[in-house]
């Protein structure tokens, strides 16, 4: 079995886009649902209740409390920040903590669950961005000063899929842009089918007006 490893938050990006492919473990249970509370895109729900961004570190343990067996992910250097977190082969999440509170949530599968973006627009509306073919898709809200993304990758070992919540200054540092990692699907795309550059192959509302 191809163990589920994300290097924390923005290392994870690579991997999305990376064209690898991460084995699934789909029998013995026991994954977090993937789930938002109320119009806040900043806040998840893990197996122990919620969490948000702006919330005490505590709470994140709280919220997704770490399973039996699961190891420490990497974490990237980032001056002033500390991350948190668990993974094991089907599952990771992860908070980036600053000044004691958490300025970053993130939550991944290694499976492709298009759900999670499907339940996002229903909940929040149209996307700031919103992309998508046949690899994959990128989509980003923004409420104020934080922000919600949310990355696909359909592949043979089952896929992965990515949400990450933030404020845009810990987005940024953490170099999770949604606009490059959207470039980034379109030239996976473009690459695979041969399509000219100018031709990205936007989806129908992909917040491009194509």
């Amino acid at each position: 079995m191809t163990r589920f490893k994300l290097p924390l938050l923005s290392l994870a990006v690579a991997l999305l886009f990376a064209g690898c492919s991460t084995s699934q473990n789909p029998a013995d249970g026991g994954e977090t649902q993937a789930s938002v509370t109320g119009d806040r895109i900043e806040a998840f729900v893990g197996p122990g209740g919620s969490v948000a961004v702006g919330d005490p570190a505590a709470q994140f343990d709280k919220a997704f409390p770490r399973p039996k067996g699961s190891t420490t992910p990497e974490s990237p250097p980032l001056e002033g920040v500390e991350f948190v977190g668990w993974q094991n082969d089907r599952e990771m999440a992860s908070a980036a903590i600053q000044d004691g509170k958490i300025a970053a949530l993130y939550h991944g599968k290694a499976k492709a669950e298009p759900d999670w973006i499907a339940e996002a627009r229903s909940r929040f509306g149209k996307a700031e961005l919103d992309v998508s073919n046949d690899l994959g898709a990128v989509a980003n809200w923004k409420r104020g000063d934080k922000e919600l993304v949310i990355m696909l990758q359909q592949g043979q070992g089952g896929g992965l899929t990515v949400r990450v919540a933030g404020t845009s200054e810990m987005l940024k540092r953490l170099q999770l842009n949604a606009g490059e990692l959207a470039s980034n699907l379109e030239a996976q795309a473009r690459a695979i089918s041969g399509s000219p550059a100018g031709q990205p192959g936007h989806s129908p509302d992909d917040g491009h007006g194509h």
